[in-house]
């Protein structure tokens, strides 16, 4: 018989690996490399877990279960206090005091790289429904905030496993818990299986003591954990740089001619700031920090001074637009000059948001302030300028009102040559 002409099937070639500086193990798939995300679980409960699997005879995983996403050697995970600020942390993987790890899941990959991958979870992290004080061990918990979190990451391959939140999901805790939880059953589950507050920390981790742009280079001459790979930045640093990002992006919208992006931009930086110094530590009182937010806070008045312009300044009543961008401007500019009183473009800014609010005398005081701190500027001596004529001008209206008054005739031009 003629030999067979079916082409032999040719076994798939496994994908090439290697490992990143921080210790992630990259593979290639189609040509690009991707990082793995994996599910670090947790048992919050120890003696209830290991009380299921001893009746069930480890056929179910039934319990109470913290989880966090490990990736390029950072853990990011969700929890709960009372402040207005994030509750997402950043931790070593599989070190978290208050849980025993158990083991970790496969959830996918990503083609993102570190870099990308910091700003992705400074994004979500900024999100309001992940705010620290939304935190629910029910109804909001961490192990929402980790499928949340991958698929925000594009690791879409394997979701995270029920098990994971069984305990929330089962028929008792959806229906008697919430009936008893004005007597405190959270506190009634701490006592009776010995629960500790799950804190993930990065241990003895430095303050941010460089610039957004460098945090990258900074942190990545550290070795001295993970087996030379360096320590994962804190959230606060994560934070820091997704400040420093934004303030970028708002530059460049800026010099674009696209002010309201570039506003945006900037609010968003300061969204990210904000959330530092309610972290507290000492990240929010660096020079580099104080520094960034004072840029943030003057660039973001200038956007708000140049919208206004662009708006119908028909009305300066307190709804009015352009009243209310003016007056944030102002609140803006003061901020920075209470930490710089001589600080020249925030004299200047404000000196132009207050001429536009009709407060002469403030705007005449910042803008010789300002030329006095910068008298090279052309700009400044400009606004000093027209804020002299809109006091000259401010004062012929006064004396035209006090002659209707007095039922004199107005005063009449004198005629140019």
């Amino acid at each position: 018989p003629p030999p067979s002409t079916t082409a032999t099937a040719q076994p798939r070639p496994s994908p090439q690996r290697r490992r990143h500086s921080s210790g992630q193990i990259m593979i290639d798939i189609d040509g690009v490399e991707h990082a793995t995300l994996f599910l670090n679980v947790y048992d919050i409960a120890p003696r209830l877990n290991r009380l299921v699997r001893l009746v069930t005879c480890g056929r179910s995983r039934w319990g109470l279960y913290h989880s966090g996403v490990a990736v390029y050697g950072a853990e990011y995970c969700y929890g709960g206090h009372p402040e207005k600020s994030t509750g997402v942390s950043v931790s070593v993987p599989r070190q978290v005091t208050g849980a025993k790890f158990r083991t970790s899941v496969l959830l996918g990959h990503t083609a993102q790289d570190p870099y990308e991958v910091r700003c992705a979870v400074a994004e979500i992290a900024l999100d309001q429904p992940w705010e620290g004080r939304r935190y629910h061990p029910l109804s909001h918990n961490c192990n929402e905030f980790s499928a949340a979190l991958a698929e925000h990451l594009g690791a879409t391959e394997a979701p995270v496993p029920p098990w994971v939140n069984s305990f929330t999901s089962s028929w008792i805790v959806k229906n008697v818990l919430p009936c008893i939880e004005r007597l405190q059953s959270s506190r009634l589950l701490t006592r009776l299986f010995r629960l500790e507050p799950v804190q993930p920390e990065v241990p003895g981790a430095p303050p941010f003591e460089c610039h957004p742009e460098d945090a990258m280079e900074a942190w990545a001459k550290d070795s001295s954990r993970n087996g030379g790979a360096p320590r994962p930045m804190s959230m606060n640093a994560v934070l820091l740089e997704a400040a420093g990002v934004h303030k970028t992006r708002g530059g460049n919208a800026y010099r674009d001619g696209r002010t309201t992006a570039a506003l945006e931009a900037y609010r968003k930086g300061l969204q990210a700031l904000r959330n530092v110094r309610a972290a507290g530590g000492t990240e929010g009182e660096s020079e580099p920090f104080l520094e960034l937010r004072r840029s943030l806070r003057l660039n973001t008045a200038a956007c708000l001074l140049k919208l206004s312009e662009a708006l119908p300044d028909v009305s300066m009543s307190a709804g009015h637009a352009p009243h209310e961008a003016r007056k944030e401007a102002e609140a803006l500019c003061t901020a920075v000059l209470a930490e710089a009183p001589t600080h020249a473009k925030a004299l200047y800014r404000r000196a132009v948001a207050r001429r536009h609010l009709c407060e002469l005398d403030g705007a005449l005081t910042d803008a010789k302030a300002a030329v006095e701190a910068e008298p090279q500027s052309a700009d400044v001596r400009a606004e000093l300028a027209a804020v002299r004529e809109a006091l000259a001008a401010q004062k012929e209206e006064e004396k035209e009102l006090a002659r209707k008054m007095l039922g004199q005739p107005p005063k009449v031009p004198e005629p140019t040559m």
